[in-house]
């Protein structure tokens, strides 16, 4: 392909194809390098967002207060810490949510306002991730099928997704 009828002519379509060979392999090789970096920046990426995590939970589980986090808009998947299984008298990797489909609830205690028991959807945490809002010093009473009773002073805040949409309550 680089037969020319003139000489100069050959060796000029021979320096015209190794002059783009070169540039694609400059190219190619900024690409190659631009694509390890970014691997490597979504590894400690990766890496910190682990650590963070641990670190989250490690809080989580020593904290004596009890925390509840829902992922779910109507709060049917409720994950609770160490603090508030105990104080709710279940497994810590058992579902807590009063809303959650039938036969998952746990049914060992009820929660009341004021001596009224209260409905599922208007528990602190279904409340603000129904509405989007701040549930704060909502006095509660968690009235066990054994008799015990427990006093709660409930806080809840709707969590937002990526887009401002409300995903869940803590």
């Amino acid at each position: 392909p680089f037969a020319a009828r003139v000489t100069n002519e050959s060796l000029l379509l021979l320096q015209l194809f190794l002059a783009v060979n070169a540039v694609m392999a400059l190219g190619l090789a900024a690409e190659v390098r631009e694509r390890r970096r970014v691997v490597e920046s979504a590894r400690n990426l990766n890496n910190d967002l682990q650590r963070r995590v641990k670190e989250l939970q490690a809080v989580l589980d020593v904290l004596p207060v009890g925390v509840g986090i829902a992922r779910d808009p109507q709060c049917r998947d409720i994950r609770v810490n160490q603090a508030f299984a105990r104080m709710l008298d279940m497994p810590p990797e058992r579902n807590a949510s009063k809303s959650a489909p039938a036969g998952e609830a746990p049914a060992n205690f009820r929660v009341l306002v004021r001596g009224r028991e209260v409905p599922p959807e208007k528990l602190p945490m279904q409340r603000a991730a129904a509405h989007g809002v701040e549930v704060r010093e909502l006095e509660e009473e968690l009235v066990f099928t054994d008799g015990r009773t427990l006093h709660l002073l409930g806080y809840a805040t709707p969590l937002r997704d990526e887009v401002g949409q409300v995903s869940g309550s803590v």
